[in-house]
This record gives C-alpha cells, sequence and structure tokens, in this order.
C-alpha cells in the first residue's frame, strides 16, 4: 500500500471515528519523504563516486561552477533512479552510464587545463540518453 493510500485510509478512519489524528498524513509523509531522501543521497554518493573517481584517473580538472553544474546532474540523476525504483538491472545501467559521462567529460576537456561552466553546458546537452542523467 503507498503512503498516500495509508494516508488517506488513515484519515478516514480518524473522521469516522471522530478522532483528531490530522497530523497522521503529515507524518507518514514525513517518514517517506525522509526514505527517498535517504535513497537519493545514496544514489547521489554511488554515482558521484563514479564519476569523479573516473574524472581523477583520467586527470581532468573542473572549476568551482562546472562542479556544481556536474553536481546537480549527478543529484537530478538520483532523484530520477529513486522516482524509478530501478531494478537491478537499471542500477547497473545507471553505474555504467556515470562512467560513461565521465569519459564525455574528458573528451570535452581537449587539452584544457580546467573546464569551466560553459564546458558542462555543452556536455550536459549532450547526455541523452544516458539514463538517469536525461
Amino acid at each position: 500500500m503507498t503512503t498516500k493510500r495509508l494516508s488517506h485510509l488513515l484519515t478516514i478512519l480518524a473522521v469516522s471515528w471522530g478522532l483528531a489524528l490530522a497530523r497522521v498524513p503529515i507524518a507518514l509523509a514525513t517518514v517517506a519523504g525522509q526514505k527517498d531522501d535517504s535513497k537519493t543521497s545514496k544514489y547521489k554518493d554511488e554515482l558521484g563516486g563514479i564519476v569523479y573517481a573516473r574524472l581523477k584517473f583520467l586527470n581532468v580538472n573542473l572549476n568551482d561552477e562546472a562542479r556544481r553544474d556536474l553536481d546537480d546532474l549527478i543529484a537530478s540523476g538520483a532523484v530520477r533512479l529513486v522516482s524509478d525504483g530501478p531494478s537491478d538491472k537499471q542500477l547497473e545501467r545507471a553505474r555504467g552510464n556515470a562512467r560513461e559521462l565521465a569519459e564525455r567529460i574528458a573528451k570535452k576537456e581537449g587539452g584544457k587545463e580546467v573546464l569551466d561552466e560553459g564546458d558542462m553546458k555543452e556536455v550536459e546537452g549532450s547526455v541523452c540518453p544516458l539514463y538517469p542523467f536525461c
């Protein structure tokens, strides 16, 4: 049963019993949000670890703005993974695509000493169809 359905059911029961349980749906939604935040954080850390480890191996340097853009892209991928409720196959695909994302960033570097925000915008535009980043 989904959190939303459970919350709705508890609200109906509370009204029919005359109980003041208005806070129950809010509490359930908060717990569900915390679970999602925890999963999002887990996927963000995992995907980010893969991307940044590969970039380090490839000696790619990002300035602060490019790093923020990359972090945002990784975070959006983590959110998508949580919303999709990924299978093991999808998770493995996401991990492989995190490595591919790092490779695309490295190709964009093309001898530049440090990649900037503009470079990252171009990489972001070429990410599709890399799941879960697109």
